[in-house]
Parts: structure tokens; sequence; C-alpha cells
């Protein structure tokens, strides 16, 4: 999904190569490739951006120093883009966890 969205976006490759860049386990200039996108990437990448950081969520999402996860935990689970199978296993769960309570799900 990320990488869709930065495929789309209205900016040229060498931005969209930053954008790329934040999907990791560590980046080793966020705010530096935050401030490359911001300057090189026009209006599109900025908005991009922007959206990336009033979720509250994204960056956590993709990069596990950003996140509060224990790393054994963040590498423990599979790391494959097979949207079938996730998308198949999310429908599943949202199916099944439709009539538990909170405390079930």
């Amino acid at each position: 999904h990320t990488f869709r969205l930065v495929k789309l976006c209205a900016t040229n490759e060498q931005v969209r190569w930053l954008m790329r860049s934040l999907v990791s386990m560590e980046h080793q200039d966020w705010d530096g490739t935050l401030d490359s996108i911001r300057e090189l990437g026009g209006k599109a990448a900025q908005d991009w951006l922007q959206n990336k950081q009033s979720s509250g969520f994204v960056f956590e999402g993709i990069c596990w120093q950003k996140s509060f996860i224990p790393r054994a935990i963040w590498e423990a689970g599979d790391s494959n883009s097979n949207l079938i199978n996730i998308e198949t296993v999310h429908r599943d769960a949202t199916r099944e966890g439709a009539q538990c309570t909170l405390l079930e799900g």
C-alpha cells in the first residue's frame, strides 16, 4: 500500500526513492530525508509527507526505529508482499471477530 501510493505521487523518481527509503528497520538520516522530500518534491511530496505526519501512526508502522515495538516482535512477523494472502487473512479476522466483544478481540 505504501509503495503504491509513493509510485502514484506526482513527483520525480529521486523523491520517490527517498520516500521508499523510509520503509526500513533503522534509517540513517530520517530527519534529513524528510527535509529533502519537503525541499525537492514540490507540493505533491509535501502533501504526501503532511498526510503521513498528521496520521500519527504511519511512520511508526513503516520504520521500527520510530515505533515502540520491541525489535524481536517486529522481526517475528512474515515480511512478504503476498497481498492476496494478507487481505484474505484480514477479511477472515474481520468476519470472525465482528461478533466478539472488545475483550475477546
